[in-house]
């Protein structure tokens, strides 16, 4: 049944009349039964990008909160009464690791089923999407028992599979049990709270514009639509849809979930039909009917874009030029060489991933450093980083150094180990000065990590890791670019993290090579 005093879907033609519908039923056109306050109203929109443009088109500061997915839940848990503490991903993650690990050993499975970090995010990737869909995990079980159990006697492949997802059953009994004992509520406990005790002050009014996840890949589940009609206080729901999104499949969609919705048209709600204003098609060259362009690689695409501002005045602006792509990161790692050596000004509406940063390319050498057992190429590597600075703070080993320790590792047979490590004090007792100067930092660089080897409660473990680049991470330069400043922090944040995840919900003995595998997942 639909709770809000009005539930409406908004069918427009073209994404022209679709910004105009959405401007106005969020109270950019003046309110509409209300829901123009800023309090009361939200926006939901696809990615934060979009959210962006949309926030554009408020100047004169009366935007309502416009809000991805995953944002409008946060805001939302803000808003409940009896707030409890909300699990981050890395809680969840170490709950449902615990929960494997547990399940797998009280079956007897703990050295046949090796819970690799991989795995373990897509057992929780796959009860999310279960709930998502508005399904428990005993209706899971019943139906999957039911569809396999009467072959599970005569074939072996529905027998394994049967056996499998019992223990994935287990294991979603388990994670629920530890969310339930730690009092905080992830993503499916807090709609069940929401739906219980509402929010306050409560929200009047939301307006989504974007499609389900079957149509868009960052659209609302089964799940969330549910809760859009049941959240107590909300009084108006308006869907705003084109007629493309709905000719996909949509349409019959939103009206087997939501039964009665009301359909309306941009007619219906006082506005005119879009003026006339139609995108003109550039067609560099001679031929008028060449429509698609193909270039050799992204480079290519961006090198001609560059081309084309710079060739024609009054283009070269961010109001007035948008690279419009599907995939970011091409053009994301392509955009600074292209952009910046034509002297192009621009903004860029995603983010590189953390792992493409050179400080979490430094963590992963001291990782590597130590999996390995300290070997000479390791050891050379992590000495040479620029992102660390080992040795007295008032001189620390120069690339010369670490040169001449290179040398005399390989003609001393060295081949890692840190027991062989420290066993060289005396072998290069004679050695020149720099290149005791880079043992002796080489040995530090090693002596503060080596525990991780040895398996130890999973906080300890990150906590040395942590303390290791609080010692030894290079000092941060003055005038240094606030990018390199956020990734720093970024990693930190991680390691923290996982730490406090770990210290509250999770203890099991790890040594570097668990360390390694989740941090770089």
């Amino acid at each position: 049944m639909i709770t809000p005093r009005r539930t409406r879907l908004v069918r427009v033609p073209d994404l022209h009349a679709f910004r105009r519908a959405i401007t106005a039923l969020s109270g950019g056109a003046g309110p509409q039964d209300g829901v123009g306050d800023d309090s009361a109203s939200v926006v939901l929109v696809p990615t934060g990008g979009a959210g962006r443009q949309l926030q554009r088109r408020f100047a004169d500061g009366t935007a309502p909160a416009i809000l991805t997915r995953d944002e409008f839940y946060g805001f939302l848990h803000a808003r409940l009464p009896d707030r409890s503490a909300r699990l981050s991903a890395y809680d969840r993650d170490v709950m449902m690791q615990s929960s494997a690990r547990a399940t797998t050993t009280a079956l007897g499975l703990a050295g046949r089923w090796r819970l690799r970090p991989g795995l373990l995010g897509e057992i929780l990737r796959f009860y999310d999407q279960l709930r998502r869909q508005a399904r428990n995990v005993a209706r899971f079980e019943e139906l999957v028992e039911e569809a396999l159990s009467r072959d599970a006697e005569h074939d072996r492949g529905a027998e394994r599979m049967l056996a499998e997802t019992r223990v994935l059953t287990a294991v979603f009994r388990g994670y629920e049990a530890r969310v339930q004992a730690s009092g905080a509520c992830d993503e499916h406990a807090l709609r069940e709270r929401l739906v219980a005790q509402g929010v306050s002050p409560a929200v009047r009014g939301v307006v989504v514009t974007v499609g389900d996840w079957i149509a868009d890949p960052n659209g609302l589940y089964l799940a969330d639509f549910d809760l859009l009609t049941r959240l107590p206080g909300l009084e108006t729901l308006d869907l705003v849809a084109t007629d493309a999104l709905l000719a996909s499949g949509f349409h019959q969609r939103i009206h087997d979930w939501l039964p009665g919705i009301e359909e309306v048209e941009l007619a219906d709600l006082g506005l005119g039909p879009s003026p006339v204003v139609r995108p003109l098609l550039g067609t560099p060259g001679t031929d008028p009917d060449q429509l698609v362009f193909v270039r050799r690689d992204r480079e290519e695409e961006l090198i001609a874009v560059a081309r084309r501002m710079r060739a024609r005045p009054g283009l070269d602006t961010l109001d007035r030029v948008a690279v419009v792509y599907k995939r970011p990161l091409p053009y994301l790692y392509l955009a600074p060489d292209v952009f910046g050596g034509s002297g192009i000004p621009y903004q860029a509406s995603d983010a590189l991933p953390l792992a493409g940063e050179p400080f979490a390319a430094a963590l992963d050498l001291v990782l590597d450093f130590v999996e390995s057992g300290f070997t000479r190429a390791s050891l050379v590597a992590l000495l040479r980083s620029p992102h660390f600075a080992f040795g007295p703070a008032a001189s620390p080993v120069g690339r010369e150094g670490v040169s001449a320790l290179d040398r005399r590792l390989s003609e001393l047979r060295y081949l890692g180990g840190f027991d062989r490590l420290a066993a060289l004090e005396g072998v290069l007792a004679d050695a020149e000065p720099d290149v005791r100067d880079a043992w002796r930092a080489a040995y530090a660089a090693a002596e503060q990590p080596a525990p991780l080897l040895v398996p130890a409660p999973a906080s300890q473990q990150y906590r040395r890791l942590l303390d290791f680049l609080a010692a030894w991470a290079a000092p941060i330069a003055e005038g240094a670019e606030p990018r390199s400043l956020r990734a720093r922090a970024a990693v930190r944040g991680t390691l923290e993290s996982l730490m406090t995840a770990h210290a509250a919900n999770d203890e099991a003995a790890i040594v570097v090579t668990d360390i390694a595998s989740r941090v770089r997942r």
